[in-house]
This record gives structure tokens, C-alpha cells and sequence, in this order.
């Protein structure tokens, strides 16, 4: 059988970026052997469409079977390309039912291909914060300290009853898809947040040429290094407002309410990617998930960053100072908006 690349994810590891490097770059794909999925992609506009192909996995999770899944099969079927790939962080929530990851893995068997499971990881602290941030986009959900125990405490999150559960247990979150795709059959590597923005295109192409059996691409594109800008603290706590207010609350604004309680604040804070996780958050984390971190090194070869203590800047660098300011603020937002 072909191989099929299919990239799970998880959410805040250049997803997006990636998906769109590879959309801009089809015609150059397609050239070198590789065929791009077009099934299963989200219809934003006429003719416009994402470039993730998140559709089949939304229907794989409400239902466990797909029609646009079906329609990629007779994509695949049809396409003469000794290799596929589909990229969707809404795909690694499968985890959680071993019968659909079967019914995944056979479809695309009936078209030809044996699935390469590619997914990309970052340490929890950062992978948690980066996702509340995600998570207030669409609607609060809650204190980020509320947040943050839950995590601790369950390793894992869901967002509400019936909401897709996001793991911070890595082997736990990649055993039923070694189960059903096989161990050879996954690849797992780290998200580098030390690497410039060319990073994962690069560490993709590569797993991409390790597939192919070599890999040779010409005038690659690269529109949009960085697809999902992470939210500044006045952009958080807006978000967050307006969630609130949509709920009929008359809530003071959220930089009026700043300015009162919190004076010495300028714009510069304000305007900085928020930072929620304080040092101590960040201990909690490295000792909660260091048992895991090294089944994982010792099952996937593979390291991720800052997920020791002696890894993690010490408690006089200036990032912990922004974290405590920033952290003092969106408690004391949160606390007036909701009480």
C-alpha cells in the first residue's frame, strides 16, 4: 500500500502555519509525488476553502463515520501519487474511541494508503496556557487558576459534556493510535519554540522525504510563517468581555476598569502576548507530567523542551515579573466581571 501522511496536530503547535504551507504549495507537492488532499476541508466562502482538512474529523467525532472521509477515499483511489498527505489538529481527539481510529485506518486502506500517524508536541505548561488562550476566542471557560488544577489534577481537559478531551498524558493520548495504526506508524516529534518560524516546514518536509523514499521541491512558498498570532493580555481580556456581556451582564469595559483598579498598568503590558503561567505553575507542571516525558523519550525518542525544572528560567528573570503583572490583572478583571 501507499503511504498517507496524516497529520493529527495537536492544536498550538504551527498547525495552521503548516496547513497553509502546504495549501500554497500544492502544484509543488503534487510535482515531486505527493498528492495534497482536497476532500474534507471546511467551505469558508465560495471556492474558498480551509486548508486543514477538519470536516472529516468533526464528523468522525459526532459520528464515527464521514462522508467527506468517503469522498477522499475516491480522491485517493483515483490519484496516481505514490503519497498523501491530510493535515487536522481535530484529528488527535480520536484517541478517545478506538472503533472510529479503526474505521479511519480501514477507509483509507480501501483507497490504497496505510497511514503515517505525524503529530508534533510541546511541554503541557506551555501547550495548556497557549490552548485557554484558544479556549477564550470562543467563550470563557473559567478562572485560568481553575484551569490550570483541573489539568493538574485529571491530565487532561474537556471544555464541556460532549466536548472533544485534550490530553496532557502524551503515551496515554498516542496508545490507541499505536494500537490501531502500529507502532512503525507513528511519528512523533517536538514543537521547537527556540527554532525560527521555517522550522517545522523544514522538520515536515522532512518526514514527508523520509516517506517518499527522497524528495526533491522547487520555488516553495511560505505566505504565512505564523497563522495563529497568540492573543496579547488587552486582546485576552476583550475576548473574555465580550463572552460575558454577550450573557446580558452590563460589565464595566476592560480598559476602564484597568485604568481604575490597576493605574500603574501603560499600554506596553497590556499589549504583550499574555503570560498566565507563573514559576510556580510552571514546577507544578514539570513534576505533575516528568513520569510520562520519559515514557515518552524512552518509547518515541523524542525530547521535548522545557519540561525539567533546571530547564525552566529561574524565578528572578523578567518573564516571571510579566507573568505575576499580568496574572494580578486578569485575576482582578475576572474577579469584578464575575462576582
Amino acid at each position: 500500500m501507499k503511504p498517507i501522511c496524516l497529520h493529527i496536530g495537536t492544536h498550538k503547535t504551527g498547525t495552521k502555519a503548516l496547513q497553509v504551507f502546504l495549501s500554497a504549495n500544492r502544484n509543488a507537492l503534487e510535482g515531486a509525488g505527493i498528492h495534497l488532499g482536497t476532500a474534507g476541508r471546511q467551505l469558508l466562502a465560495e471556492r474558498a476553502f480551509t486548508p486543514g482538512h477538519h470536516v472529516i474529523a468533526w464528523e468522525l467525532q459526532q459520528s464515527g463515520t464521514s462522508v467527506e472521509l468517503d469522498k477522499l477515499v475516491e480522491e485517493l483511489r483515483a490519484n496516481p501519487s505514490p503519497v498523501a498527505v491530510i493535515s487536522s489538529e481535530e484529528f488527535h481527539p480520536l484517541h478517545a474511541n478506538v472503533a472510529t481510529l479503526e474505521h479511519l485506518r480501514d477507509a483509507l486502506r480501501s483507497g490504497g494508503y496505510e497511514a503515517k500517524i505525524v503529530i508534533y508536541l510541546r511541554s503541557q505548561a506551555r501547550y495548556a496556557e497557549s490552548l485557554y488562550s484558544e479556549y477564550s476566542k470562543q467563550s470563557f471557560i473559567g478562572t485560568f487558576e481553575r484551569y490550570v488544577d483541573t489539568i493538574l489534577q485529571n491530565g487532561f481537559y474537556r471544555q464541556a459534556p460532549g466536548a472533544a478531551t485534550i490530553v496532557f498524558e502524551y503515551t496515554r493520548l498516542l496508545e490507541p493510535f499505536e494500537r490501531v495504526f502500529g507502532a512503525k506508524n507513528i511519528v512523533v516529534r517536538p514543537y521547537r519554540t527556540d527554532q525560527n518560524a521555517e522550522f517545522l516546514f523544514r522538520d515536515f518536509l522532512t518526514i514527508l522525504a523520509n516517506v517518499r523514499g527522497g524528495l526533491t521541491l522547487n520555488n516553495m512558498q511560505n505566505p504565512s510563517p505564523v497563522a495563529n498570532v497568540s492573543l496579547t493580555l488587552i486582546q485576552l481580556l476583550e475576548r473574555v468581555h465580550a463572552d460575558l456581556a454577550r450573557q446580558g451582564a452590563a460589565l464595566e469595559a476592560p480598559r476602564a476598569l484597568i485604568a481604575a483598579q490597576f493605574p500603574q498598568s501603560d499600554e506596553a503590558v497590556l499589549n504583550q502576548r499574555f503570560q498566565l503561567l507563573t514559576f510556580e505553575d510552571s514546577l507544578r507542571f514539570v513534576e505533575r507530567f516528568a513520569a510520562d516525558n520519559e515514557a515518552l523519550k524512552d518509547r518515541y525518542a523524542v525530547e521535548l523542551q522545557l519540561i525539567r525544572a533546571a530547564d525552566i528560567p529561574p524565578p528572578e528573570s523578567a518573564m516571571w515579573e510579566t507573568a505575576r503583572r499580568h496574572r494580578e490583572i486578569f485575576r482582578g478583571a475576572i474577579d469584578h466581571w464575575t462576582t
